[in-house]
């Protein structure tokens, strides 16, 4: 005798539910699981310009990244200073304070930010101060015609002015050691005579005095 008897509908609900408990549990839990596994990749992303290029008076600039995890900033030049030096995940921006360059030369410093093993870095560059360097101030040369030259140290553009008895005989200007002459004439007057090379470049300014004595 066949004991089966067909499911009525109250029956089929209940087996619904009974399937529905078990299959969502289940999918929850995949679910979970994926998501678990889901690996968040470190980056840092700068926004705006990685680098710049300051005076030599020093500044106050700032450079903005996007770390996805924690972050460490660091300078490699004393004369550079970062605020703050780390954060945590996300925007920032760091303030960078540029001392003054006192030298005659262009410097260069690199700002890293590092997170999770990768980095990234901003460069600046500081330009030199404009100088120029004499060696002697003074000199004293023969009353008669004679030709006077030295040497002065720039790295700047300069502009000569002498007395219309000195001749500057212009040759180069290179932005370097650079090798000046000058004619200067007889003085045939009865009394010794003194002027001055000026040397200017914007607001520089060297003056040299020339002393020639009279030949009467």
């Amino acid at each position: 005798m066949n004991n089966y008897q067909p499911l009525n509908k109250i029956g089929m609900k209940r087996l619904m539910k009974y399937i529905l408990l078990m299959i969502v549990p289940s999918i929850y839990l995949a679910a979970c699981s994926s998501s678990k596994e889901e690996v968040i990749e470190p980056s840092i992303t700068i926004s705006g310009n990685n680098s710049a290029i300051v005076s030599s008076k020093g500044e106050n600039i700032s450079f903005s990244f996007n770390s996805t995890f924690n972050w460490t900033a660091s300078s490699n030049m004393s004369w550079c200073k970062i605020t703050p030096a780390n954060g945590i995940g996300g925007n920032a921006t760091i303030q960078v304070t540029i001392n003054e360059n006192t030298s005659y030369d262009n410097r260069e410093a690199v700002i890293r930010i590092v997170s999770e093993g990768i980095s990234t870095a901003f460069n600046i560059t500081q330009i030199q101060k404009d100088g120029i360097l004499i060696a002697k101030d003074k000199y004293i040369v023969s009353g008669q015609y004679t030709t006077l030259e030295f040497k002065i140290d720039t790295n700047v553009e300069f502009d000569v002015t002498t007395p219309d008895w000195i001749k500057y005989n212009k040759d180069s200007r290179a932005l370097a050691s650079v090798p000046l002459q000058f004619t200067i004439e007889a003085n045939n007057t009865d009394n010794e005579r003194e002027g001055k090379i000026i040397i200017t470049s914007g607001d520089i300014k060297q003056e040299i005095n020339i002393i020639q004595p009279s030949l009467a």
